[in-house]
């Protein structure tokens, strides 16, 4: 999906300075991953799940990394689309405290967490707080902080696409393995990323996440309503 069909065009493989590889999968199929990621963390895998902060409910993508991290996004049907949730942090302590809710409610280090990356002592014991954290308490503190984060700096909406580019697929080389991608790749990618997508090969990144047109923004303050 999006920036991943790009790069299989383009470059046959990753964008350069693309940080991930995008995968999209239908909700049915959801259910048979969550089942066996055991099964992929004793190969090697890192599995990150995370909340969605209105429904409290697991987001519908799933990340699994090694070395490079692949976020699978999960699609659910409706009407002629293929949607799901989407939210993102728009300021420094709305992307902090997303952060520790991350850690904290899903009990698992991102690798890709700013946090992380600078302050990994803390980022532990936060994880660990949250592992050892009775669960009906550890759910009313998840749910306080993301009532805190949803009236930050945030928004909310989300990524909506056609059901044609999710069913109708060829196949095409991504990093010498064959996978499906939409079968009108092109009206794809101009959808998403201009009538020029194909020309400037340098930088995407002015192109990618919420300025593809797919995401829509339902509100810019969670419970502004």
């Amino acid at each position: 999906m999006s920036g991943s069909v790009l790069g299989a065009i383009l470059e046959g493989g990753m964008l350069s300075g693309d940080r991930d590889i995008d995968v999209g999968i239908y909700e049915v199929d959801a259910k048979k991953i969550r089942e066996n990621l055991g099964l992929l963390e004793s190969i090697g895998f890192k599995c990150k799940q995370r909340l969605d902060p209105l429904t409290f409910e697991l987001k519908n993508m799933i990340t699994l990394e090694r070395n490079v991290p692949i976020d699978i996004k999960i699609y659910t049907k409706k009407n002629d689309k293929y949607v799901r949730n989407i939210h993102k942090s728009n300021g420094i302590f709305s992307g902090l405290l997303w952060e520790i809710i991350d850690l904290y409610s899903v009990v698992a280090v991102n690798e890709q967490s700013a946090l992380q990356r600078r302050l990994p002592l803390i980022s532990r014991i936060i994880s660990a707080l949250g592992k050892f954290t009775p669960m009906k308490i550890r759910g009313l503190i998840v749910r306080l902080m993301c009532k805190i984060w949803c009236a930050g700096k945030v928004e909310y909406g989300h990524e909506e696409v056609n059901k044609k580019y999710i069913d109708e697929k060829i196949e095409h080389v991504f990093l010498g393995v064959p996978v499906n991608i939409p079968r009108d790749y092109h009206e794809y990618l101009t959808e998403e990323y201009g009538v020029d997508y194909f020309i400037s090969k340098e930088d995407y990144s002015n192109k990618g996440g919420w300025k593809k047109k797919s995401h829509k923004v339902t509100s810019r303050y969670c419970y502004s309503k």
